[in-house]
């Protein structure tokens, strides 16, 4: 299954939360712009980021082979992105 790439333009400066949540192992990149220099790039599905409003986010949801014992790298999965207090 190929990455799945969600455009999130940043309504409000803050610290944002963006969280992936499957039953399988998934991890979240995001990127300011289309080139490979990612803001945040950890095998994790839970991330914090410090955007300004107006700026244009490219969060992308993909599976994680990494962990030893998981076979599940793909299927359907949740995406919230909130901004924290």
């Amino acid at each position: 299954m190929p990455d799945l790439v969600y455009e999130f333009v940043v309504p409000a400066t803050g610290t944002w939360a963006v969280t992936l949540t499957s039953s399988w192992a998934g991890r979240i990149s995001m990127m300011d712009d289309c080139t490979p220099t990612a803001l945040v790039c950890l095998p994790d599905d839970d991330q914090t980021v410090d955007l300004v409003a107006g700026d244009t986010l490219y969060i992308v949801g993909d599976g994680d082979n990494s962990y030893v014992g998981w076979t599940d790298t793909e299927g359907p999965f949740t995406l919230d992105v909130h901004r924290l207090p």
